[in-house]
């Protein structure tokens, strides 16, 4: 038997390994009183073990080597270390799985998909694998030679000469195995708690329920185990057995929507199993067994390494960040809403606020006086809609936490403010020193600071940009109706002749020339609105004349969105941390080094923009609604909200809208499950900005004011006075409105 009389090293230290992150689980789940998951898990390091004792007992496929703990006797035993991880696998992947936007029926074969894929990492470097003459002969003679598994020997598998179905020595039954306990599993669970009525708070029914799952899932994991010999040699290729497995999981992946909840990833949930991967993958190069692979076995570890990290950031991160859903939405503006702003702003207060000089104050202003405008629009155009002005408040103040640094983890700036004050302090040491010590301390963090302060001069100046432009735009057709007698709900009346002059103001021309015939457009859909008495046409004349809005606002902002977006990369690949490493290498080899890199440095930056654009669209940005709501700016909107579009924008019959929606394939009448996939991207961000105005025109709640009554005096008092405020002087973070 390829067995030995005391367990390697390498072998005690994964066993050990293996139990301690199992108790650190269980402390775990035991603190936060999760009792489901804690009995599922227990029970699951069962389940593990009777199939080990029974796959072992029938096969004779392969054996254990000696660890620490083992259960049963030589030669039909298995170590306890491997029914814990088992365990630790199944509630990895499950609780993973749990996270997805997919139905509960496609949960299972993720998870299968997942556990397969760790499997193809862990048994070509833990196993040993040795020839046998037919199947199911045991491979006793430690004389045979090797198969193509030079692993660690934790396991070895008895493979028959004939053998033509394996990956690097191990044979596809085994990852066919992998696949069907994690689906069996899982699947057995979700039926479960489908067809009863579990109360997980209670431990009695968390642990009769779980033992119930671990019987059935070992009965019916058991039979499909044992079917796969039989229908192997009835000419079924195995290759179609383990895809019927893994292909589903991969595809329902790839379909799922980002994970359910806005919840911290718990340290329990990814432990386990890339903590044994790495382990193994150390353990296998420092024992000496990997100087018999080849290349090509590194590649592949490599390239399956990069598809478990790549599936697993997948499942757990989701294709986006954690969401918070917006509170419905009302269907009627309250009055208090209308009456709670001034009656008219003048354009000559908007272009004050354009030139105020600290970029934090004048944003607080822009937010505010965009909102005052669009109740002003809301009392003109009657109907639960929101108008552009909306929008343009919460979109100004989520710019607002880029302006205001608030979007950094505060940990970062931290960092960033201490590794300052310690500049200082070695500039003071250098001075009293003089030349007899040179101190110095890495300028990366001059790299971030750098990164972060185009990043806000960016927003800032877009945020300026826009609102000198389009506030006094919308300030002067305002003027076009009837002085409003009182803040309320009586809809004044527009003065067509001078709202004629009003589009004669408007310059002719494109957006990307300076000018404005997109906004012609859009206040001519404005006065159709206003037009209207039936809400489904007035509504859809709001959304073309939002949107119309919205793409002018768009292409002026392009030249500081793309700038914004790829400060960090510029900064890294011009001045920044690259040029400062080159800086560290001689003279002519700098050189040399630059004349090499040069043809290939353009294309390079290209594809790192092109990477960073992604990630940061998918992983970091998003807009700020009321309540505390935010959409991610990389999901789509009706995902976000839970919600379809409202009743009167879900059939769209406007000519003219149906043809803004198709140029930007916002067309779809249900939601695709993706947002914008490059913020940078004129057409990503319509395509999403779109959407967000049809799903959210009618919510009415957002004329809520950005701001609460006290912080909107103070705001008031400090712009009446044009202190020219440094920004430390104002409030680094304005809260949501307050209950008054």
């Amino acid at each position: 038997m390829y067995t030995s009389t005391t367990p390697s090293l390498s072998a005690i230290a994964f066993e050990l390994g293996i139990y301690g992150v199992a108790l650190f689980v269980i402390w775990d789940l035991w603190r936060t009183r999760q009792r489901m998951q804690l009995a599922f898990l227990l029970v699951a390091m069962v389940f593990a073990g009777a199939l080990e004792v029974a796959d072992i007992r029938t096969t004779h496929g392969y054996y254990y080597a000696r660890f620490l703990i083992m259960i049963g006797r030589e030669p039909v035993w298995f170590p306890l270390a491997i029914a814990v991880a088992w365990g630790l696998v199944l509630h990895t992947v499950m609780t993973v799985s749990e996270r997805l936007l997919s139905a509960a029926w496609q949960r299972p074969f993720v998870g299968a998909l997942l556990g397969v894929l760790v499997d193809l990492v862990l048994d070509p470097v833990v196993a040993s694998a040795r020839l046998v003459t037919t199947l199911g002969e045991i491979c006793d003679n430690g004389s045979l030679p090797h198969g193509a598994a030079y692993g660690l020997g934790f396991w070895v598998w008895c493979v028959p000469t004939q053998e033509h179905a394996l990956i690097w020595g191990i044979p596809f039954a085994n990852f066919y195995a992998w696949g069907m306990v994690v689906l069996g599993y899982s699947a057995v669970a979700g039926i479960l708690r489908e067809a009863f009525e579990i109360e997980p708070e209670r431990w009695a029914s968390a642990a009769l329920f779980a033992l119930a799952t671990g019987v059935v899932a070992f009965c019916l994991v058991d039979v499909a185990l044992q079917l796969y010999t039989p229908l192997v040699l009835h000419g079924t290729p195995e290759w179609l057995l383990l895809s019927l497995v893994f292909a589903p999981g991969a595809w329902f992946l790839l379909r799922s929507g980002p994970f359910r909840s806005a919840d911290a990833i718990r340290l329990s949930m990814w432990i386990f199993p890339p903590s044994a991967l790495v382990y193994c993958l150390g353990a296998y190069l420092l024992d000496g067994v990997a100087l018999h692979a080849g290349v090509l076995f590194f590649v592949y570890l490599a390239l399956a390494l990069l598809v478990v990290g790549g599936a697993y950031a997948w499942a757990l991160l989701g294709r986006f960040p954690g969401l918070v859903r917006s509170r419905p939405h009302v269907t009627q503006p309250r009055a208090e809403l209308l009456a709670d702003a001034p009656l008219r702003i003048e354009p000559e207060e908007l272009d004050r606020v354009a030139a105020l000089r600290d970029p934090v104050l004048r944003n607080y202003m822009i937010t505010q006086r965009y909102h005052d405008l669009s109740i002003e629009v809301a009392r003109a155009i009657a109907g639960p809609n929101a108008n552009w002005c909306t929008f343009a408040s919460w979109a100004s103040k989520t710019a607002g936490e880029s302006i205001r640094e608030q979007e950094v983890p505060p940990v970062v700036l931290e960092i960033l403010r201490a590794e300052r004050r310690l500049h200082d302090l070695l500039d003071g040491m250098r001075e009293a020193l003089g030349d007899r010590v040179h101190l110095s301390v890495p300028d990366v963090f001059d790299v971030a600071r750098d990164a972060l302060a185009r990043v806000r001069t960016q927003v800032a100046d877009g945020n300026r940009k826009v609102f000198a432009e389009l506030a006094p735009i919308f300030a002067r057709f305002l003027a076009c109706f009837a002085p409003p007698a009182a803040a309320g709900l009586v809809t004044p009346e527009l003065d067509e002749a001078a709202f004629a002059r009003f589009l004669g103001e408007l310059r002719p021309g494109s957006s990307e020339s300076g000018g404005q015939a997109l906004l012609r457009q859009a206040f001519a859909a404005y006065r159709e609105a206003t037009r209207e008495r039936e809400e489904r046409p007035r509504a859809q004349w709001m959304l073309l004349a939002n949107g119309l809005v919205g793409l002018h606002e768009q292409i002026r902002l392009q030249p500081n969105i793309a700038a914004a977006i790829n400060a960090p990369v510029d900064v890294v690949a011009s001045e920044g941390l690259l040029a400062q490493l080159s800086s560290l290498l001689p003279a002519p080899l700098r050189a040399e080094l630059q004349a090499l890199l040069a043809p290939a440095s353009g294309l390079a930056l290209r594809i790192a923009r092109a990477v960073w654009q992604r990630i940061a669209t998918a992983a970091a940005m998003h807009i700020s609604l009321p309540y505390g709501a935010q959409i991610p700016l990389g999901e789509d909107v009706c995902v976000s909200l839970g919600e379809e579009f409202p009743p009167d924008l879900r059939a769209l019959t406007l000519a003219e809208l149906q043809a803004l929606m198709a140029r930007y394939r916002a067309d779809h009448a249900a939601p695709d499950g993706v947002g914008a996939l490059d913020w940078s991207s004129l057409d990503d961000r319509m395509r999403f900005i779109l959407d967000l105005f049809r799903a959210t025109q009618q919510q009415t709640d957002l004329l809520e004011q950005p701001f609460s009554r006290g912080h909107r005096l103070e705001l008031e008092a400090r712009f009446a006075a044009d202190e020219r405020s440094e920004p430390e002087r104002l409030p680094r973070s304005m809260p949501p409105r307050a209950a008054e």
